[in-house]
């Protein structure tokens, strides 16, 4: 046995990884290799595991800023205000939002879902704006907002 092993097997005595005492008889035979295994396996297992969570907290790549144009209105109503309620397309978009809807960004066909400082669309809520920002799926993270 090398001194590496002998100081190995000496360590998971002491520490109780292996105790042939109390291990299955299936468990006896294994002595050191298994402990060597079981100690590869596992350290395979946390380096991947790491690998993946490093990965998943990175920013995608092809998120690109791009400039976006449209109307500012919410998730209720979309393009169509009703007329029922007597109020134009921004106070129906303001009284929507604070019903608990989302803004959102009308462009032709497109509606986006906007993430943004909420008091500045709310001022802009019904108007057509110019919006530099970062699309993620339908969720469009507003960097700057023009009205024109």
């Amino acid at each position: 046995m090398t001194k590496l092993a002998a100081k190995l097997s000496r360590f998971t005595e002491r520490v109780g990884l292996i105790n042939t005492t109390v291990a299955p008889s299936s468990w006896v035979g294994w002595g050191l290799t298994g402990t060597v295994l079981v100690a590869v396996f596992f350290s395979l297992f946390s380096a991947a595991f790491t690998t993946q969570k490093a990965e998943a907290n990175q920013p995608a790549a092809d998120l690109q800023t791009q400039t976006y144009e449209g109307v500012i209105s919410d998730s209720h109503c979309g393009a169509k205000h009703s007329s029922e309620i007597n109020k134009s397309a921004a106070d129906c978009t303001r009284v929507c939002v604070h019903a608990g809807e989302q803004f959102v960004l009308i462009d032709g066909e497109a509606v986006y879902t906007l993430d943004g400082d909420p008091l500045a669309l709310k001022r802009a809520a019904g108007e057509r704006v110019k919006i530099i920002g970062t699309l993620s799926g339908a969720r469009l993270s507003i960097n700057t907002m023009q009205t024109e």
